[in-house]
C-alpha cells in the first residue's frame, strides 16, 4: 500500500504538512537570495501557489534524491539506508493482505495511517530542501575561496591567506526580511537540520511500514478477529540455539509424500527469518504443513523437518528452536 493515497476523509493538517508547509520553508530559504527584502507575507502567498502547482512533483524528486544522494550522506550518522527501509516494507507488504486490511480499519486508524504518510513526505521534502541550501552554502565558500586565491596570485598587494580564512567567517548568507547571518552558522544549521529531518523520516517510514509498524500492528490485531489477513507463513529459525542462516527451505503439505513435492521455497537471511507466501484459503480455519531446512555442515548435507500448525484466527508467525539431532 502507498503511502500517497489520499484519505478516506478530509484531513486538512495532512495537507498541510504535505502541500504548505514544505514550499513554505522552501520559498524562506532560497527566495532571499534573489530578493533580499523578501517578507513573509509574501512568503505565504508564494508557498500557497507553490504547493498547489508543484508540491507533488517536488515530493516525488524529493524522496527519489533522499534514496539515491541523501540516505547515503547520512547512513554515518542513521545507521539506516534506503535497503534497510524496504527490506522492512516488503517482509511487512509479503506477510499481510493490506487492501483487505484497509476494509476493517476504522476512520481514526486510517487517519493515522494517511498522517503517518504525511509526515514521510515533510520530513523528506524537508531534507531535500537542507540538502540544496547546504550545498549552496558549500558553493559559495568555496567559490568565495577560490576568488581570494586567484586576487592573491594575480595581484602582488592582494590579501593574505590568513586574511581570507578571517574573512571567511564574515561572509553573509541573506536571510527573509532583510536580515543576515554567517554563511559558516548557516551552513552548520541546515546540515545539522538536514540530519535530523532524514532521521525522522526514516523513523516516521519504519513507523508505519516496518515489523511492529502501524499496518503490521493493525493486520495482526484484524486478523485474530477476522481471519485470512495472512498472506505468508513467516518467522524465525535457530538450530542448538544458533540462527540458521542462508539455509534452503520448502513447505510440503503434511500429507505429501514425495520428498520433491513443495507449494513454497525459500531461503533463511543472515539472522535466521524466514518466510513463505502460502496462505489458507478463505474457508480454511486450519492447516498442517511441513517445513523442511537443508543445508551443509562440515561437508555434510542436513535436513531438519518441522510441523507448523497454521490457523485462521492467529498470526502465522513461528520462533522455531531446533536441535540438529533430532
Amino acid at each position: 500500500m502507498s503511502f500517497t493515497s489520499s484519505p478516506p476523509l478530509s484531513f486538512s493538517f495532512k495537507e498541510v504538512l504535505e502541500s504548505f508547509l514544505p514550499p513554505l520553508i522552501s520559498v524562506c530559504l532560497f527566495v532571499p537570495y534573489v530578493f533580499p527584502s523578501f517578507q513573509f507575507s509574501a512568503a505565504l502567498v508564494l508557498a500557497a501557489l507553490a504547493g498547489l502547482i508543484i508540491s507533488p512533483a517536488i515530493t516525488k524528486i524529493a524522496f527519489n534524491s533522499s534514496k539515491k544522494i541523501i540516505f547515503p550522506l547520512t547512513y554515518p550518522v542513521t545507521k539506516r539506508n534506503w535497503e534497510t527501509l524496504h527490506k522492512e516494507r516488503f517482509w511487512c507488504e509479503d506477510n499481510w493482505d493490506f487492501d483487505r486490511l484497509d476494509y476493517y480499519l476504522k476512520p481514526d486508524m486510517q487517519n493515522l495511517i494517511y498522517l503517518s504518510g504525511a509526515y514521510i513526505k515533510f520530513y523528506t521534502s524537508l531534507s531535500f530542501y537542507f540538502f540544496i541550501y547546504s550545498f549552496l552554502q558549500v558553493i559559495f565558500l568555496l567559490s568565495y575561496i577560490f576568488i581570494s586565491i586567484k586576487d592573491i596570485l594575480q595581484t602582488p598587494t592582494g590579501s593574505g591567506v590568513g586574511e581570507i580564512f578571517l574573512n571567511l567567517f564574515q561572509q553573509q548568507t541573506p536571510l527573509l526580511g532583510g536580515t543576515e547571518l554567517p554563511t559558516l552558522l548557516t551552513l552548520l544549521i541546515s546540515a545539522v537540520a538536514m540530519y535530523m529531518l532524514v532521521d525522522q523520516a526514516q523513523l516516521e517510514y519504519l513507523l508505519l511500514f516496518g515489523k511492529n509498524g502501524h499496518y503490521d500492528k493493525y493486520a495482526r490485531a484484524y486478523h485474530e478477529i477476522n481471519g485470512h489477513l495472512a498472506k505468508s507463513i513467516w518467522g524465525r529459525v535457530q538450530v542448538d540455539g544458533m540462527p540458521l542462516r542462508l539455509s534452503k527451505m520448502k513447505l510440503q503439505e503434511i500429507d505429501s509424500v514425495s520428498p520433491d513435492d513443495a507449494i513454497g521455497e525459500g531461503k533463511t537471511d543472515e539472522n535466521g527469518y524466514f518466510q513463505l507466501r502460502n496462505p489458507l484459503r478463505i474457508n480454511e480455519d486450519s492447516k498442517q504443513y511441513r517445513i523442511i531446512f537443508t543445508y551443509k555442515q562440515k561437508d555434510k548435507d542436513i535436513k531438519l523437518l518441522h510441523v507448523l500448525d497454521v490457523k485462521a484466527h492467529e498470526v502465522p508467525e513461528f520462533n522455531l528452536n531446533l536441535k540438529e539431532t533430532s
